[in-house]
């Protein structure tokens, strides 16, 4: 589990927005809550690796919907409305 805070920290430094990203999951958990969920369930069948890759390239995916929803909004405005 510290592996992986540290790592979600990492994520947060590196990419930004985690809040934004994070929604763009469509999943109504919080994402603690997702990542004990999918912890504890893989644990179970002997799947944990696979499992947080499946979660990683999610989050790649939300990532990519992010930058394309901020780029759409740079064009619209023409400026950063974000706070």
């Amino acid at each position: 589990m510290r592996v992986l805070h540290d790592k979600v920290n990492m994520f947060e430094l590196v990419v930004g927005e985690m809040d934004a990203i994070l929604g763009s999951l469509d999943d109504a958990r919080d994402f603690a809550d997702l990542v004990m969920d999918l912890w504890l369930s893989a644990r179970q069948s002997g799947g944990v690796e696979q499992v947080f890759e499946e979660l990683g390239q999610r989050l790649l995916a939300a990532k990519a919907e992010h930058a394309k929803v901020k780029e759409f909004d740079e064009a619209l405005f023409h400026r950063d409305f974000e706070v």
